[in-house]
């Protein structure tokens, strides 16, 4: 995480005391897609070749005050999201990608070790080979170990981000600026 900013802005809906309307900005990249079903093949939205100042414009026609003015927070939220969304559909092409059988934390010598230790099981149920056997066992306590640091190295790295949210929020409340409630 490179930077964390948070600031008042101007509310868009009906100012609550113990709620103060804020800006959050979190510099942080996600690399788990966002992903769409469509016809059995997998889309995900190409925002490299998206029209910006088309959204732009979507966005800037929408009568927000009109929109959100009588919604309580929730169906504000969701009313927000439905117009992002349509800006999304109307101005963002889709492209076509390859659907991932593993989870996102895996990294390529785990999943070549999952592969390999699949193609030599598979040997040795058709050939009855010892070797492709001890082979495979090997591949299977790797992959294990693999695994298992995988799954370390993304937990570190979520308790990293929560600690440096912590912090950065803990600060601004003690320094009685700005109360945060935050939805991670």
């Amino acid at each position: 995480m490179d930077e964390l900013r948070v600031k008042e802005v101007e509310p868009l809906l009906k100012l609550d005391g113990h709620h103060p309307s804020i800006e959050i900005n979190l510099n942080y990249t996600n690399n788990k897609p966002n992903l769409v079903k469509f016809n059995r093949k997998l889309l995900k939205p190409n925002y490299h070749k998206c029209n910006f100042e088309k959204i732009k414009d979507h966005l800037r026609k929408v009568n927000w005050h009109e929109l959100l003015n009588d919604l309580d927070p929730d169906s504000a939220v969701d009313a927000m999201y439905k117009e992002l969304n349509s800006a999304i559909l109307l101005f963002v092409p889709f492209k076509k990608c390859n659907p991932n059988q593993y989870p996102y934390w895996f990294n390529f010598p785990l999943i070549r070790c999952l592969r390999d230790k699949k193609k030599y099981h598979k040997l040795y149920k058709k050939f009855g080979n010892p070797r492709d056997y001890d082979t495979y066992n090997m591949l299977r306590t790797r992959s294990k170990h693999l695994i298992e640091a995988c799954y370390k190295s993304i937990n570190k790295k979520r308790n990293e981000l929560k600690e440096t949210l912590n912090i950065s929020l803990s600060s601004l409340i003690t320094k009685n600026q700005v109360k945060v409630s935050l939805i991670l």
